[in-house]
């Protein structure tokens, strides 16, 4: 498993899954960082 990072920004929620019973993976789309990936 990689390092964990955090990013402050504004962006705008493109999909979201769920992943488990409580935890659910995010895409979104941002001017700085583009498409990310986040759980």
């Amino acid at each position: 498993m990689g390092t964990p990072r955090s990013y402050q920004t504004q962006g705008i929620v493109l999909r979201q899954c769920k992943l488990g019973e409580f935890d659910k993976i995010v895409t979104i789309y941002t001017p700085e960082f583009g498409k990310l990936r986040a759980v």
